[in-house]
């Protein structure tokens, strides 16, 4: 629960985030809201309080003199007392207070100079203030009597009922806010909860595949979840670790098999040139033991290129391809002569450069065709096609097989894996030629694919990025 309520929790920090907005949006609103109620109180009061000054000045407007205004007194009783009414007032403009009706218990106020000064003008002064800690407001105005006297009114009204009303509304908005700020957070929470699931159960199904180890795989939510294509990415990503895991496992079997074996070869011409009394018996052993070396300094060579595949290349220049393989194929005439097979070339006219480096993309070319030479029949053709494509170059080998059963063709690029012939032993080799071919490939942006062709041919393409575009 304490990780649960962490910042750090997608869950929690979603849900405060969610929260203190809805908090934020609430207050902005809220200040709103009592700006204008409390505005809208406010011109209420300011209309009521002319109001009741022109309805005492309609009635004293029948008057002339201060003597008919107080001996007509009653007449004022219509208008006076009323509801949050505390005072109302009759000036002359002389400065002299006329008529006094107020509330019982209210003080009555002093000359308001500013507001009898302005009324007198013909304007309708107005002003809210605090009269013995109760908030009052009052407002001034002038009319013509008889004669054309003039008298000025003042009426001042009780404010504490529209002040009222705007805390009891701030009041009852602070709990509302509150209710749902604290309702929001919860509401928030759960639906994160639930729209979270699928993220605890892939959490669930990881701690599983961790504990049960490989084969487990990540359930994958319902179609259209936005989690559904990262479900699958991961799948996928398992599925590829797994599959490097057991080649790499079956990569170190190979090596120490294909390791050991002429490694105790070697220990027992070692020993037994350490028994033989023949020197000249002894030479050939030790001769025998070279022979074993250099084999093995290849493998490990080759190995060591293996493990650099996924590096750039450094020393790169452009290389015109077809005379390259023009050059490998003649040389590889001289091995194909021994098996009495021909190699048959079908070249594009042009040259056509690729970036890369001359002795690896070489050696790479030197691998395929040796291979087809190694694989093919006594007396068979070996076809050598190269494509120039508008970005790309493709270069073909083709040759016959005499596999009594081929492999998958793909595993024929993992370290170490051999056809039946050369598991049998009848054709020497260790199986690092392809895997190594389509390492030097790579490393020069391109591709190695294999495939056969009816019953009896095997096809490798290579594709190479074009230097001349």
């Amino acid at each position: 629960m304490r990780h649960v309520l962490s910042w750090n929790s997608i869950r929690f920090r979603l849900s405060a985030l969610l929260t203190i907005t809805i908090a934020i949006l609430g207050l902005i609103f809220g200040g709103l809201s009592d700006y204008l109620i409390g505005k809208e109180l406010d011109e209420g009061l300011k209309f009521f309080a002319h109001h009741e000054a022109q309805e005492v000045a309609l009635v004293a407007s029948n008057y002339s003199t201060a003597n008919a205004i107080n001996k007509h007194r009653v007449k004022f009783d219509t208008i006076f007392p009323e509801k949050n009414v505390l005072s109302l007032e009759v000036w002359n403009l002389s400065g002299d207070r006329v008529l006094h009706l107020a509330d019982e218990g209210f003080t009555p106020l002093p000359r308001w100079k500013t507001g009898i000064s302005l009324a007198a003008k013909g304007e309708f002064p107005y002003e809210d203030f605090y009269h013995s800690n109760r908030p009052v407001c009052r407002a001034a105005q002038i009319i013509d009597g008889p004669n054309r006297v003039k008298w000025i009114t003042v009426a001042v009204i009780d404010r504490t009922s529209a002040q009222n009303t705007l805390y009891e509304h701030r009041k009852n908005f602070l709990i509302g806010l509150l209710s749902a700020v604290f309702l929001s957070f919860i509401m928030s929470w759960f639906l994160l909860t639930f729209a979270l699931a699928p993220v605890q159960q892939m959490v669930k199904d990881a701690r599983l595949i961790k504990k049960e180890g490989p084969g487990r795989r990540l359930a994958v939510p319902r179609q259209g979840s936005e989690l559904e294509q990262l479900s699958h990415l991961l799948n996928t990503m398992l599925e590829k670790m797994e599959m490097s895991f057991e080649q790499l496992k079956r990569f170190t079997a190979h090596v120490g098999h294909e390791l050991r074996t002429p490694l105790a070869r070697m220990r027992g011409e070692a020993e037994l040139a350490l028994t033989i009394g023949d020197p000249e018996k002894a030479n050939e052993t030790i001769a025998s033991m070279l022979e074993d070396i250099t084999d093995l300094s290849r493998v490990i060579d080759a190995l060591l290129e293996l493990a650099i595949e996924d590096k750039a290349l450094h020393e790169t220049e452009d290389i015109d391809l077809l005379s390259l393989i023009t050059e490998l194929s003649e040389e590889s005439k001289v091995l194909a002569e021994e098996k009495e097979q021909t190699i048959h070339s079908e070249l594009c006219e042009n040259s056509l450069y690729v970036k890369g480096n001359k002795s690896l993309l070489a050696r790479a070319l030197w691998n395929l065709l040796t291979n087809a030479i190694k694989y093919a029949p006594k007396q068979s053709q070996i076809d050598i096609q190269s494509v120039a494509l508008e970005k790309t170059i493709k270069v073909t080998v083709r040759n016959k097989f005499e596999e009594t059963e081929l492999l998958n063709l793909e595993t024929l690029f993992e370290p170490f894996v051999r056809g039946s012939q050369g598991q049998s032993g009848k054709i020497p080799g260790y199986g690092l030629g392809l895997a190594l071919t389509r390492s030097i490939i790579k490393r020069h942006q391109g591709q190695l694919d294999v495939q056969t062709q009816g019953e009896d041919n095997i096809l490798f393409t290579i594709t190479l990025p074009r230097n001349d575009v």
